[in-house]
């Protein structure tokens, strides 16, 4: 396929993009303007009275061309008087048996921005993405976009509804990866509030290539998260007793900042945690908030789950009243003796 001076130029700048969100909108924007131009430019279609050529002849009452299709379930709902309001490439792409006759169309491969930048099943989706927009076509492709890439050292992956549990699995593995290649990470998630939070701290995490500030910064932010779980009281304190204690009325105060055989924390004063960066107490949930369904576990937390070993996990979950200084050592170390009779019945 020989290139001409423009196309050669498009792909230049194509690759000149390290963000792959960035370069396929480029690619996108810059095809559907080129077919625009052909198509509409050169009146292919030769639209007369809302009619094409095509249907001039087999059928003079049917309008607006291909943007009506009893395959794709009548008209386009994307098309309004007459003028769509999407950019949708598969359906400019699209050619009826007339023009392809006429040798006026263009497949994927015909199109070198298109041709050297996507694979088959994303070629597929540029094909058959019809009445769809621009977002929903690109989300198709990082969908279908191999696992990962990596530009200059970076490695870039793509996190939507239908691959995220296959990253998740994949994100252990993407830490020890990128920690041996000394490799930066761009992580473009596409999915909810939470795991985006979440998936921002994991990116910035493996990001952070001294494992002390790692282990630091990962669980400063999932303490945050669970400060903001914990300031909605559902442990349902009234009066310094907790929801368990009002069901047993044995008039205990202080909840679990306060047990048998341990005494009360001596970061405890006057009702309130003045450490405030305990994970293992944030974590902490007794027998009775479990039957309410309310149960926290550092495997709830994906950055947790990814950063950490099982071990460590342990580390996280049962250092009560330990200050994050401490549990970062103990982390780093891997070394900890659980402690005995600190479950559910702690008082």
């Amino acid at each position: 396929m020989k290139l001409t001076k423009e196309e050669k130029k498009q792909l230049e700048k194509a690759s000149s993009y390290k963000s792959i969100v960035k370069r396929y909108e480029y690619i996108y924007d810059t095809v559907c303007d080129f077919l625009d131009s052909k198509y509409i430019g050169c009146n292919y279609c030769d639209f007369k009275d809302d009619v094409c050529k095509y249907f001039r002849v087999k059928d003079p009452k049917h309008k607006m061309g291909c943007c009506y299709s009893d395959d794709r379930g009548g008209l386009c709902p994307n098309l309004d008087k007459g003028t769509c309001k999407i950019k949708s490439i598969s359906c400019k792409l699209y050619a009826c048996p007339m023009l392809r006759d006429e040798k006026l169309y263009f497949k994927v491969n015909d199109i070198p921005l298109l041709k050297y930048n996507f694979n088959l099943r994303q070629k597929w989706w540029i094909k058959q993405s019809f009445f769809k927009t621009k977002e929903e076509t690109l989300m198709k492709l990082y969908e279908n976009k191999y696992i990962y890439e990596v530009i200059d050292n970076n490695l870039e992956i793509f996190v939507t509804e239908n691959n995220k549990n296959k990253i998740f699995r994949m994100l252990k593995h993407l830490v020890k990866y990128c920690d041996k290649h000394n490799y930066t990470i761009t992580i473009n998630s596409f999915l909810d509030n939470r795991l985006n939070r979440e998936l921002h701290i994991i990116e910035k995490g493996i990001n952070i290539k001294d494992k002390q500030k790692r282990y630091s910064y990962v669980y400063d932010e999932v303490c945050k998260i669970l400060d903001e779980k914990v300031d909605t009281n559902y442990c349902e304190f009234k009066k310094d007793t907790c929801y368990r204690d009002r069901l047993k009325n044995n008039g205990h105060k202080n909840g679990c900042c306060e047990c048998v055989g341990r005494g009360k924390c001596k970061f405890l004063k006057n009702g309130v945690c003045t450490m405030k960066s305990c994970m293992a107490c944030k974590l902490f949930t007794c027998a009775a908030l479990r039957k309410k369904g309310i149960n926290e576990k550092a495997t709830n937390y994906l950055p947790l789950k990814v950063f950490f070993t099982s071990k460590q996990r342990d580390i996280l979950s049962y250092s009560y009243w330990t200050p994050k200084e401490v549990v970062i050592k103990r982390l780093l170390d891997n070394k900890f003796v659980m402690p005995k009779n600190y479950d559910d019945e702690y008082r």
